[in-house]
Parts: C-alpha cells; structure tokens; sequence
C-alpha cells in the first residue's frame, strides 16, 4: 500500500490507536511513559500504554487487557458494578493504582461514558 499511495498504513487495535493519538498530541520532548483507560457503558474497560514512546500490546496483544485483573468478582459481577457510582469509583481506582504500581506512567488518560465529575467528590487524593 505504501508504494502505491506514498502513505503508511497501521492496522492496530482501538486502545493502542487511541493511546498513540492522545500521546503525540502531548508533544513531549523525550519519549514517555503514558496510558489511556477507557471506560464504556454496559462493556468492559480496556487501556492502551505507551511505554518509553513505545506501543505496549504484551506478547499476545492482550496489553491493556484491564478487566481481567484480579478484582475478586466474576466478571458479571464486575460489569454490573460498573453501572454504579461506587462499584464504578472502586474498580476504576483498582485500576489505576494497578497501571501506576506497573508502569507508573506521566499521564493517564481517563476515557468513556461511566467517568463523571460529580464520582470525585468525597475520593480525590490528598
């Protein structure tokens, strides 16, 4: 394709796009360490990571694979409390922390539907 058009073409899935487009829009001027988590309505979250400027997609591109983690519910328990303020609020800081203890990145962007601003009243960090 690249001979033809003169353009380069990446096939990627939509988490490791989407990390790619909101971490050059950061403009850093070394590479970086950066996530997206995006959290969707009636599905389950997924997450993409740059790391060092690099996409992370793990050997199997099961990188950003986020509601497998060990949250100690059945999935269908964990897509039910999602829907709630307070099922949503834990799992997604089980989440984060879980992003930050592994790769510790400079930003995570938070994405989707379930994230609202009236969730960080009463849980913001001191």
């Amino acid at each position: 394709m690249k001979k033809k058009n003169e353009v380069s073409v990446i096939i990627e899935n939509d988490m490791n796009l989407t990390v790619y487009g909101f971490y050059h829009l950061q403009n850093f001027e070394e590479e970086k360490t950066f996530a997206v988590v995006n959290f969707p309505k009636n599905h389950f979250p997924g997450a993409g990571f740059i790391v060092d400027g690099r996409i992370l997609s793990g050997n199997t591109k099961f990188g950003g694979e986020v509601s497998f983690l060990p949250f100690g519910i059945t999935r269908e328990e964990q897509l039910r409390q999602l829907q709630t303020d307070d099922g949503f609020v834990r799992l997604a800081m089980n989440t984060l922390t879980s992003i930050i203890a592994i790769i510790n990145p400079v930003t995570i962007a938070i994405t989707g539907e379930l994230p609202r601003e009236t969730q960080l009243k009463g849980h913001q960090a001191n």
